[in-house]
């Protein structure tokens, strides 16, 4: 009963591939959705997209349907970079045709970067901004664009083989889904994935989202592998043979095909050898041909297949249709790959060494010819198959040349271990500085960098450590110094070690007059000054400042500037370092420096309480950046921080908006962290505590810094807020507890030595207030936290430099129940109407003064407070403070009917409707108006008349108040 044919009817999946087809209605609807499929190999995943496919390749409703699939390439540890995204690119290409995705792409930049991936694009166009983050958002935009028109579903296979460039822009792709009409799949080898696998950390993201479904394909069952022999035969198995091959195959389809296809021959004593079992009933020709091409790779061309194949072409041929008929191969247009990866990697196991050396040796020149006759993106391949074949000069030149295909690719998630390897065969070649164009401590301190960009910290580390032990030039020495700083905790003598690194840096070029020395003096000041044991970070900063001034370096005097704006926040007058970045942001410095130092900027208006400056710097610098391809990176960072200045000023629904936009773009760990802390803060602020717990929830692992100081008491105070709304709700032994354990939480903030100190307990103070009334109201001894709280107020007190706080925490310092607890309060009230305090304090200080007169039996006015803060907070994102003013309130209150913002709808005309879709697309008054042919001042004038209209604040409030109206009709 055996058989060579491949089955045609699926079996065993139907559940599967009902979720998938749901997942591509949804994207009909305009929901985009992604699937991750995950399962043994051998089980069935390709045929089940297999099924898929065909299913749409019948499918004539509109949007039209566009299918571009990938295959990830088992390559090594390394691979090329985005191997199966330029597939997909090049599919999409060809199915809309030039002109179709150039007019997706809209922007020069995004088509010169797509141009890396796809050189059919190449043409005159300005060079691109360098950075990595700019191939996911050149890539997001083109399918954002295409979505609207098509229905795309982008197909990506086994990406447990997919190179660190691609894993990086999946999973980006995947959390985001910015676009109409799209679905994505992927698929992995579930038993591949192990410990420590880059795809771990990547597929616990993806299963926090809501818009990813995961499917886990299941072995058959008894009464399925039946079927299954059924339709691969034609014939009905007995009860023995389905017992026989159920208990050999496991359930797993591919086995239970290869058990089939021997019949009545004897079974292999092990897997390796059932997989093999067709390999061996070839003739010696078709083998010879199934062997080379399994060094190959899971597909290889014709073309290629010829050029490594030392035999006659007219027995390679028969060789190969033997293949296909035995049901090893599938023929192509193009080539030939395996009927299962299972089978390609079991030969090339069963190779000898000597084999196995040479047909990888006959791939690489092959491969280095096309590179040398000028075809790109080959030589991660290469260098690949010149490893195999244990030649280390030849693959460490491979891979010096994939490393430099890898930065133009802006692959950094590939550039760093390509680093890495080269470093680790340096010893093994003759004269690598030739070849690589650099030295060993500037290849380490480069990969460093990159390590660190990556959030592999600890990887950093370890190549710092390496080449630190090395014989180095004097200026590497000081400069890998500086860069392993970046690497070292904080915490655990992090601060010492990294002052101590820095002081031999300066020591080591304290007499070199070059420029390379002139920098890492400037830097090494610069972070010794930052350091929060600095005894004389003024001091530091001058001689900086002196060094970078001398040089006349715009990109040093900027890194002094910036650093004045973190060490000397709390010790300088405000303004001063205002003053530092506004000149900093006026320098001729790259454009990633440059939104850097406009981020910070934006981040010393809100901390001077200047929220609607802070805004606007940010927008306006976030909106410049989306044109650059800047968006993810710096692009976020501004998003965060006038997500936090928007919460401030009482724009719940738009600082929420921002600030999910800025975790979609996974901006680095510290801003990430704190962008979901400042949601989740709000979110309790607002009496929506169940959205809080999600936020966090939702949060990635590898987001959590516990070795910063100051992102462990920023989260203590998110702790403590969670702990007393939970108390609020218990009574006795159980809110006691509950009160202990935030007292608990919050008091390390005191004692904590961070980098912005001053403003981290200042955040801390008015829920320590809440603490320690929710204490004394329970009868609870909190001298632990009073006494600690008592002192900051103190020093905050004769800092003098925040009239809000000073205000607070006069008021909560007065004896409860007092007639200066009144004064207090009524002072408080004064000082947060103005504009430099946040709504939050305002409300909160209106419910305190309520509190304040119902205790000296001032009900009336108390009640009014009360009403106050009841009608106005939840509008501006208090609802909390609203439901305590109302449960305070001496006499019932009626909740107010502006617990929500009117989102009754201004009349627009027909045109404003148009120019503010535009407006939420993200477009520019330029491109407004060259989209509706008007001018941009008219495009101007429109979008202030829309702003006025809806009352927003900004561009990014309209396109939120326009997504809103959208959902809701």
């Amino acid at each position: 009963m055996g058989t060579n044919a491949v089955e045609t009817t699926m079996v065993g999946r139907a559940d599967a591939l009902e979720r998938l087809r749901g997942a591509f209605e949804a994207g009909r609807r305009g929901e985009p959705r992604a699937v991750v499929i995950a399962g043994e190999a051998g089980i069935g995943k390709t045929r089940l997209l297999q099924e898929f496919l065909r299913e749409l390749s019948d499918d004539a409703a509109e949007p039209r349907v566009v299918v571009a699939s990938g295959q990830c390439v088992d390559l090594g540890p390394i691979g090329a970079p985005f191997t199966p995204i330029r597939r997909v690119l090049r599919e999409l290409y060809e199915a809309v045709g030039d002109g179709a995705f150039r007019a997706a792409a809209q922007s020069p930049a995004v088509i010169s970067t797509l141009a890396s991936l796809l050189p059919e694009l190449d043409s005159s166009l300005p060079d691109r901004v360098g950075v990595a983050d700019y191939i996911a958002e050149a890539v997001e935009r083109l399918l954002e664009r295409l979505s609207a028109e098509h229905h795309l579903v982008l197909v990506i296979e086994d990406v447990h083989w997919a190179d660190s460039a691609t894993l990086a822009l999946l999973s980006t792709l995947a959390l985001t889904l910015r676009g109409t009409h799209l679905t994505i799949v992927m698929t992995y080898r579930s038993d591949d994935v192990g410990r420590g696998h880059p795809l771990r950390p990547v597929l616990a993201e993806l299963e926090r989202s809501r818009i990813v479904t995961s499917l886990e394909l299941p072995r058959l069952s008894a009464e399925e592998i039946a079927e299954h022999i059924r339709h691969l035969t034609g014939d009905t198995a007995d009860g023995a043979m389905i017992d026989r091959i159920a208990e050999r195959s496991g359930g797993i389809p591919f086995f239970v095909e290869e058990l089939v296809g021997l019949g009545d021959d004897a079974l292999p004593d092990t897997l390796r050898g059932l997989i093999l079992a067709r390999v061996d009933r070839l003739d010696p020709t078709a083998r010879r041909v199934v062997e080379t091409l399994c060094a190959g790779g899971v597909h290889v061309s014709d073309e290629v297949l010829a050029r490594v194949w030392t035999g006659d072409a007219d027995a390679r041929a028969t060789g190969a249709r033997t293949a296909i008929a035995a049901g090893i191969l599938t023929a192509d247009d193009d080539g030939f790959t395996f009927r299962h990866a299972l089978i390609r990697e079991a030969l090339h196991d069963e190779l000898l060494p000597g084999e196995r050396i040479a047909l990888h040796r006959a791939y690489a020149l092959d491969l280095q010819e096309r590179i040398d006759e000028g075809e790109p993106g080959l030589a991660a391949t290469a260098a690949e198959h010149w490893l195999a074949a244990r030649d280390d000069a030849r693959t460490f030149r491979a891979t010096a040349d994939a490393l430099g295909e890898a930065r133009a690719a802006f692959a950094i998630a590939t550039v760093a271990p390509l680093g890495e390897r080269l470093l680790e065969l340096w010893d093994q070649v003759p004269t690598p500085e030739r070849v690589v164009g650099t030295r060993y401590g500037r290849l380490a301190v480069d990969t460093i960098n990159l390590l660190e960009d990556l959030g592999a910290s600890a990887r950093g580390l370890r190549v710092a450590e390496v080449a630190l032990a090395r014989e180095l030039p004097a200026i590497d020495r000081a400069e890998l110094l500086l860069v392993s700083v970046r690497g070292l905790s904080p915490i655990a003598g992090g601060w010492e070690t990294s002052r101590d690194r820095m002081e031999d840096a300066l020591d080591i070029v304290d007499e070199d007059a070059s420029r390379e020395a002139g920098s890492v003096r400037v830097r090494a000041l610069s972070l010794l000054a930052q350091n929060p044991h600095a005894t004389d970070p003024v001091g530091l900063l001058d001689r900086a400042m002196d060094i970078a001034e001398t040089a006349d370096d715009p990109d040093l005097i900027a890194t002094v500037l910036r650093a004045r704006g973190v060490a000397l926040y709390g010790r300088v007058p405000e303004g001063s370092l205002l003053a530092d970045l506004q000149r900093a942001a006026t320098l001729a410095i790259d454009p990633v420096r440059h939104y850097s130092t406009m981020n910070s900027l934006a981040a010393a208006y809100f901390h001077l309480r200047r929220y609607e400056e802070c805004i606007d710097v940010a927008l306006t610098a976030y909106d410049e950046c989306v044109l650059l391809g800047l968006e993810r990176g710096v692009g976020a960072f501004l998003l965060a921080n006038a997500a936090e200045a928007q919460l401030a000023t009482g724009r719940y629904d738009a600082g929420m908006a921002t600030g999910r936009r800025a975790i979609e773009l996974r901006p680095a760990q510290g801003f990430h962290s704190f962008a979901v802390r400042t949601l989740a803060r709000a979110a309790i602020w607002n009496d929506r505590v169940e959205d809080a717990d999600a936020a966090v929830a939702r949060m990635d692992d590898t987001v959590w810094m516990p070795d910063d100081p100051d992102e462990t008491a920023g989260w203590a105070v998110y702790r403590t807020e969670r702990l007393l709304l939970q108390a609020e709700t218990e009574s006795g032994g159980r809110r006691a507890a509950l009160i202990d354990e935030a007292i608990g939480a919050i008091v390390p903030v005191f004692g904590a030595v961070t980098q912005n100190s001053a403003g981290v307990r200042e955040e801390a103070l008015p829920t320590v207030a809440w603490t320690l009334r929710m204490a004394a109201d329970s009868g609870m001894d909190a001298a632990a936290l009073a006494v600690p709280f008592a002192q900051d107020a103190a020093a905050s007190a004769e800092r003098g430099d925040n009239l809000t706080v000073r205000a607070l925490i006069a008021a909560e310092a007065a004896c409860t129940g007092s007639v200066d607890a009144v004064t207090g309060w009524e002072q408080a009230c004064l000082v947060t109407a103005a504009d430099t305090a946040t709504r939050g304090q305002r409300h909160y200080a209106r419910f305190r003064l309520g509190q304040a007169l119902q205790s000296q039996g001032c009900e009336d006015e108390a009640a009014a407070a009360f009403a106050l803060v009841a009608k106005q907070a939840p509008a501006d994102g208090h609802a909390l403070l609203a439901r305590w003013a109302l449960a305070g309130a001496p006499r019932p209150l009626r909740p107010s009917a502006s617990r929500r913002r009117d989102t009754t709808a201004p009349t627009l005309t027909s045109r404003e409707t148009e120019v503010l879709g535009l407006v939420a697309e993200g477009l520019t008054n330029p491109q407004i108006g060259a989209r509706l042919f008007i001018s941009p001042k008219t495009a101007s004038v429109h979008v202030s008349a829309i702003l006025a209209k809806i009352g927003a604040a900004n561009r990014a409030e309209a396109a939120a108040w326009f997504a809103a109206k959208q959902a809701g009709s």
